[in-house]
Protein backbone atom coordinates (compact mmCIF):
# COMPACT_ATOMS: atom_id res chain seq x y z
CA UNK A 1 0.00 0.00 0.00
CA UNK A 2 1.03 3.55 -0.71
CA UNK A 3 1.87 5.27 2.63
CA UNK A 4 1.02 8.75 1.25
CA UNK A 5 -2.51 7.60 0.22
CA UNK A 6 -3.32 6.24 3.69
CA UNK A 7 -2.30 9.49 5.32
CA UNK A 8 -4.42 11.78 3.12
CA UNK A 9 -7.67 9.82 2.66
CA UNK A 10 -9.81 8.34 5.44
CA UNK A 11 -10.56 4.67 4.99
CA UNK A 12 -13.87 3.92 3.25
CA UNK A 13 -16.77 3.38 5.61
CA UNK A 14 -18.03 -0.17 6.00
CA UNK A 15 -21.50 1.01 7.03
CA UNK A 16 -24.42 0.48 4.69
CA UNK A 17 -25.66 3.65 3.05
CA UNK A 18 -28.94 4.40 1.33
CA UNK A 19 -29.00 7.01 -1.35
CA UNK A 20 -32.24 8.81 -2.24
CA UNK A 21 -32.76 8.68 -5.97
CA UNK A 22 -35.99 9.77 -7.65
CA UNK A 23 -37.64 7.10 -9.74
CA UNK A 24 -38.31 8.00 -13.32
CA UNK A 25 -42.00 7.08 -12.92
CA UNK A 26 -42.52 9.34 -9.87
CA UNK A 27 -43.53 12.41 -11.86
CA UNK A 28 -47.15 13.20 -10.90
CA UNK A 29 -49.61 13.33 -13.74
CA UNK A 30 -53.01 15.03 -13.86
CA UNK A 31 -54.73 11.61 -13.67
CA UNK A 32 -53.36 10.91 -10.18
CA UNK A 33 -55.32 13.64 -8.38
CA UNK A 34 -58.98 13.58 -7.40
CA UNK A 35 -60.38 16.50 -5.46
CA UNK A 36 -63.90 16.69 -4.07
CA UNK A 37 -65.33 19.29 -1.70
CA UNK A 38 -67.07 18.00 1.42
CA UNK A 39 -69.47 19.89 3.69
CA UNK A 40 -67.62 18.84 6.88
CA UNK A 41 -63.96 18.73 7.95
CA UNK A 42 -61.81 15.83 6.81
CA UNK A 43 -61.48 13.14 9.46
CA UNK A 44 -64.67 14.23 11.23
CA UNK A 45 -66.16 11.05 12.80
CA UNK A 46 -69.37 10.01 11.07
CA UNK A 47 -71.04 8.79 14.26
CA UNK A 48 -70.66 12.18 15.96
CA UNK A 49 -72.73 13.77 13.19
CA UNK A 50 -75.56 11.33 13.92
CA UNK A 51 -75.66 10.11 10.34
CA UNK A 52 -74.65 6.47 10.64
CA UNK A 53 -76.41 4.17 13.14
CA UNK A 54 -74.49 1.39 14.85
CA UNK A 55 -74.82 -2.23 13.75
CA UNK A 56 -76.93 -3.03 16.82
CA UNK A 57 -79.27 -0.10 16.09
CA UNK A 58 -79.75 -1.33 12.51
CA UNK A 59 -80.40 -4.88 13.70
CA UNK A 60 -82.83 -3.74 16.40
CA UNK A 61 -84.72 -1.54 13.93
CA UNK A 62 -84.91 -4.37 11.38
CA UNK A 63 -86.14 -6.93 13.93
CA UNK A 64 -88.74 -4.63 15.50
CA UNK A 65 -90.01 -3.41 12.12
CA UNK A 66 -90.51 -6.98 10.89
CA UNK A 67 -92.00 -8.11 14.20
CA UNK A 68 -89.26 -10.69 14.76
CA UNK A 69 -88.03 -11.76 18.16
CA UNK A 70 -84.56 -10.50 19.07
CA UNK A 71 -83.26 -14.04 19.70
CA UNK A 72 -83.91 -15.30 16.16
CA UNK A 73 -82.59 -17.59 14.59
CA UNK A 74 -82.95 -19.48 17.89
CA UNK A 75 -86.37 -20.96 18.62
CA UNK A 76 -86.68 -19.36 22.05
CA UNK A 77 -85.07 -16.94 24.47
CA UNK A 78 -83.94 -19.90 26.64
CA UNK A 79 -82.14 -21.52 23.68
CA UNK A 80 -80.45 -18.20 22.92
CA UNK A 81 -79.34 -17.87 26.56
CA UNK A 82 -77.90 -21.41 26.50
CA UNK A 83 -75.96 -20.69 23.30
CA UNK A 84 -74.70 -17.41 24.75
CA UNK A 85 -73.56 -19.15 27.94
CA UNK A 86 -71.79 -21.90 25.96
CA UNK A 87 -69.94 -19.35 23.83
CA UNK A 88 -68.89 -17.24 26.84
CA UNK A 89 -68.05 -20.16 29.15
CA UNK A 90 -64.77 -21.09 27.50
CA UNK A 91 -65.88 -24.69 26.93
CA UNK A 92 -64.46 -26.12 23.71
CA UNK A 93 -66.67 -27.19 20.82
CA UNK A 94 -65.55 -30.80 21.38
CA UNK A 95 -66.68 -30.68 25.03
CA UNK A 96 -70.01 -29.13 24.01
CA UNK A 97 -70.67 -31.90 21.47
Amino acid sequence: PDPDFAATEPPPSKKTRVEDVEDEDDAPGPWEYYIEDFPWPAGDPILERGILPTFFECLWHEKTTEGEDMWKPFSSWEEWELARWLVCSGISQKEID
